[in-house]
């Protein structure tokens, strides 16, 4: 089934703490249609066991793992080419979205079509 909305988030030897929190912000999302393209920029060996974790707590989280660290841009444009939602949701590893965004986000775009996208105030 392909979902409505892709969080993309781009990963390089993160805090595991801030990473477990931003992914559990997704999980938790009141608007369930979502996958979460977890990309790893070739962070360290330790780090790149605590991003594999942290893709394992949900079956919509789908782990990516890049060779070595080539940047943020390159790590979303990876995520973006392989998503398979309608809409691309973009984090950091260290962001917390509040539960809703994703169904507000989601609303307002389908409410009104002549937006082409939408953010938050923080």
């Amino acid at each position: 089934m392909t979902p409505k909305v892709s969080v993309i988030m781009g990963v390089y030897n993160p805090r595991r703490e801030y990473l477990l929190q931003a992914v559990k912000s997704v999980i938790n999302q009141t608007f369930t249609d979502w996958e979460l393209l977890l990309y790893d920029d070739g962070s360290r060996a330790a780090c790149a066991g605590a991003i594999r974790w942290a893709a394992a707590l949900d079956s919509r989280i789908r782990y990516i793992r890049g060779g070595s660290n080539r940047g943020l841009a390159h790590a979303l444009n990876v995520c973006i080419r392989q998503a398979k939602g309608e809409y691309i949701a973009r984090m950091d590893d260290d962001d917390i979205c509040r539960a809703s965004r994703l169904q507000k986000q989601v609303a307002f775009l389908q409410g009104h079509p002549r937006f082409g996208w939408v953010g938050s105030c923080a």
